[in-house]
């Protein structure tokens, strides 16, 4: 081997020293630090743009959370609350409806605080200015996913990916950013309307001793005291509203009926929706029921369908796993069989309830009373007939038929009619012709 010169032996040991500086000023987690605060900026943008896009395709705060955990899991709806959180940040709070940051804090996603109009940063999103190359993401970030690593990132990837393909529905109030600006802003926002406070003090006082208790006999007789509180302030408060015109017309609320047993608790809730003077359109495939009725009457369908949803729970509970008489579980089956027959029993008792309620109301306020309430009624109706459409997109067959039917509205004599707007090729009609045989197959079996 040819002797080592003394020139090449220095130019080895400054290689050497300036790997040794490159090294230490590489980032730790690699060469590809640098791609993945670019690409964390650029999904950052993204989804600030996709949740935009969501809110004008009728979507709201806690929607997109329940659908994101649905699809993805829990990691994923966390991922979402933050990009919330961070696309709030534009507006000012004074800007953002009620309902719409009640939401919000539902979630974990009110970027505002304590009412301060300079939000907090949430974790793992950048400022305006700043981005993520300013701070490395902590262990905890990565753990959740929120951070700018591989984790992070994936997250991110997935749950833009699902909120792109979102079906649009019918918008249920004001946008964030819109609520104050004095506008025509869609209806359901809330103001004029609204439950007295004391008097849904009173109701969850009664609903939570109705909890509390162990005797359904009890319990249900706390609720039907509920029920009729609330169906003497709705009468009275629609009477003050019809005669002052005050009134802000109906509205809508999406609550969640998910599994297990969704069919059974969108049963529940429309029953207690009817005797409250409300309807229901039930979209099983994204695991929500929207409510549509005036703003105190969806306040109180909410906070007794909550209860009532507790109550039955636990009766469920308490009757333990179930077998049929060859031993095998028929738990749930039981337990599906359980909630049906729970809403019926609970929807006849509460239907009494307002009727005992209007009959004392028409003594009351004479027969000035049956055309407001009529009046209402058709609001009501008249915003149902124009938002169903909105819906068929995401409902299955057996929605269509049973709102058709008159199952999720009042029961209605003669044949179902058409779904409004659905001609002779869209709807019910179609989707019966699909489950008909072909005069083929029919001539071939009968060979």
């Amino acid at each position: 081997m040819a002797p080592v010169s003394e020139g090449n032996r220095e130019r080895r040991r400054v290689r050497q020293r300036q790997g040794a500086t490159n090294g230490s000023r590489r980032p730790a987690g690699g060469g590809g630090g640098g791609e993945a605060e670019a690409t964390a900026q650029v999904l950052e943008v993204l989804l600030d743009r996709v949740i935009e896009e969501v809110w004008r395709k009728g979507w709201q705060p806690a929607d997109v959370e329940r659908v994101v955990r649905r699809q993805l899991g829990a990691e994923h709806a966390a991922t979402a609350v933050e990009a919330i959180a961070h696309q709030h940040r534009r507006y000012a709070a004074v800007t953002v409806s009620p309902s719409w940051r009640a939401q919000l804090r539902t979630i974990g996603a009110d970027p505002w605080g304590n009412g301060a109009e300079k939000p907090a940063r949430p974790p793992g999103f950048a400022d305006a200015t700043p981005t993520f190359a300013d701070a490395a993401p902590t262990a905890a970030q990565e753990a959740k996913g929120t951070g700018s690593g591989s984790a992070g990132l994936r997250r991110r990837g997935e749950v833009l990916s699902a909120l792109l393909v979102l079906p649009a529905l019918p918008r249920l109030g004001p946008l964030p950013g819109e609520a104050g600006a004095g506008g025509p802003g869609p209806r359901g926002g809330g103001g004029a309307g609204e439950v007295d406070g004391r008097v849904l003090e009173r109701v969850r006082a009664l609903l939570a001793k109705a909890e509390s208790s162990t005797f359904v006999e009890e319990a249900e007789a706390f609720t039907a005291k509920a029920q009729e509180l609330m169906a003497h302030h709705a009468l009275d408060r629609a009477m003050v509203e019809g005669a002052g015109g005050r009134c802000a017309g109906p509205g809508g609320r999406r609550i969640a009926t998910d599994d297990p047993y969704a069919q059974a608790k969108s049963l529940l809730l429309d029953v207690v929706a009817t005797a409250n003077r409300c309807r229901t359109v039930w979209c099983a495939s994204l695991g929500f029921s929207t409510v549509f009725g005036h703003e105190g009457d969806l306040d109180g369908v909410e906070l007794l369908y909550t209860s009532l949803l507790v109550q039955a729970t636990r009766a469920v509970a308490r009757a333990g796993p179930q077998v049929d008489r060859w031993g095998r579980s028929s738990t749930r089956s039981f337990r599906a069989s359980f909630y049906v027959a729970y809403a019926t029993r609970i929807g006849e008792r509460l239907r009494r309830c307002t009727a005992a309620a209007e009959a004392a109301g028409a003594h009351a306020h004479g027969p000035a009373l049956v055309p407001v309430l009529v009046a209402r009624d058709q609001a009501v109706d008249d915003v149902l007939a124009e938002d169903l459409p909105h819906h068929q997109e995401v409902l299955g067959l057996g929605q269509q038929r049973r709102r058709l039917d008159g199952r999720h509205d009042r029961c209605r004599s003669g044949p179902p009619q058409p779904l409004p707007g659905a001609g002779s090729s869209s709807g019910l009609s179609l989707s019966r012709r699909r489950l008909r045989s072909p005069p083929a197959s029919r001539d071939r079996s009968a060979r």
